[in-house]
């Protein structure tokens, strides 16, 4: 795991899938129809009085048109609002291992796709006109499972808190809280392409919302 295997081994007691897509604003408008900004059951606890002391109701960006078309990936997003959404649909985050493992492979590849950088497999600041693309309109980025948009379009929450490798899942850093920073995977419509790789990496705090972070889920 991680450039030069510096973050170990990847081992996985069991299976589990990982979406195809990103997750799109058709997807998010669906959690918000069904009441997901007013149950805290859905909530960490975190994240409910986060919500609660900023009002808030929708992602940062949900009004802007270059990021709210119905299948774009859903951004603006804090890491305590997809939490959310996961547990409202009944699945969970990625760890960083699992999506890495998505976007790798046992082949250890560089790109979902391989080893050599194809710029149009990916949504990146050369090629994005300033935007993120419809999910999975990168048909040639797919990983060796199937999963697209894993390299560029929108940098993705995981579950995981940032720390140094070796990546060990029991000491600590997948336990839900809601102060540590996250790490978020893939690259994103704004980042040059060197950030697309699939060791690539970038630490969060889990209020943020900016335009250029989505997410997928995963379950076991």
């Amino acid at each position: 795991m991680g450039f030069n295997g510096v973050g170990g081994r990847q081992c996985f007691d069991d299976p589990f899938w990982i979406d195809k897509y990103e997750v799109t604003n058709t997807d998010y408008a669906r959690f918000m129809e069904a009441g997901g900004y007013a149950d805290p059951g859905y909530w960490i606890e975190d994240g409910w009085a986060w919500l609660d002391a900023y009002q808030i109701t929708q992602p940062e960006h949900w009004d802007n048109s270059d990021f709210n078309s119905p299948q774009q990936p859903v951004v603006g997003v804090s890491w305590y609002e997809a939490l959310a959404y996961a547990q409202w649909v009944g699945v969970s985050l990625c760890t960083e291992a699992e999506w890495e493992y998505a976007a790798r492979g046992p082949e250890e590849l560089v790109y979902p796709w391989g080893n050599e950088l194809i710029a149009d497999n990916l949504v990146y600041s050369g090629n994005s006109n300033g935007q993120p693309s419809h999910t999975g309109s990168r048909l040639n980025g797919a990983s060796w499972v199937g999963a697209l948009d894993l390299s560029g379009n929108v940098w993705e929450w995981t579950r995981s808190e940032y720390r140094d490798y070796p990546y060990i899942m029991s000491d600590g850093r997948e336990a839900i809280n809601g102060y540590a920073v996250q790490v978020l995977r893939g690259g994103a419509w704004d980042y040059p392409y060197q950030f697309a790789r699939t060791t690539s990496r970038l630490p969060s705090f889990p209020e943020d919302r900016r335009n250029d972070i989505g997410f997928r889920v995963c379950r076991s």
